[in-house]
């Protein structure tokens, strides 16, 4: 029996508590759903679990990983997203942050490389499923987290370990 262990578990599972203090310096209002998915996020964000959003189209999720990253101070980071909305997601964050700056990686290998060989602390980048697969190499050794420590390479490595697998399999299944 561990009691921190419980409240930690408690803690997560009660990710509705979230102080909605913090979307009141928004220009724009989330609805009560996307402010769950918010909350929801950043529970597991400071729990220092991964996280999942997923829901039909049009209901406002890249909206709310924007604000999950500027209510949680994330200003680092790899948001990948099929390649069709590299630019969309480039524009949300124009219109909902534009105090962050955004870097999009994609182009062709020697453009992407040195995007890439370039990354900084302050930058969150948006690439396609296909760039990261072919340019697997170059991330592992980047860490997007500046308060991470080594278990973050290895979390990266897992992570695109994990999108190339699932790609051999979508790329088997067709």
């Amino acid at each position: 029996y561990n009691p921190e262990f419980l409240d930690y578990i408690e803690n997560i599972q009660d990710f509705k508590s979230f102080e909605k203090e913090v979307f009141k310096n928004h220009e724009y209002k989330l609805r009560e759903y996307q402010e769950v998915g918010v909350n929801w996020l950043s529970n597991l964000y400071n729990a220092k679990l991964g996280s999942l959003l997923a829901d039909e189209m049009g209901l406002g999720k890249t909206i709310q990983v924007i604000s999950f990253m500027e209510i949680n101070k994330v200003n680092s980071g790899l948001i990948v997203v099929p390649k069709a909305l590299l630019y969309n997601w480039e524009t949300e964050f124009k219109k909902f942050n534009s105090k962050q700056k955004v870097k999009i990686i994609d182009g062709s290998k020697d453009r992407r490389d040195k995007l890439i060989d370039c990354i900084d602390e302050e930058t969150i980048y948006i690439t396609s499923y296909g760039s990261i697969i072919n340019d697997y190499d170059k991330y592992t050794n980047i860490n997007f987290d500046s308060d991470s420590d080594s278990e973050s390479d290895a979390l990266i490595d897992s992570w695109l370990e994990l999108i190339l697998n699932l790609y051999i399999v979508l790329v088997l299944s067709f």
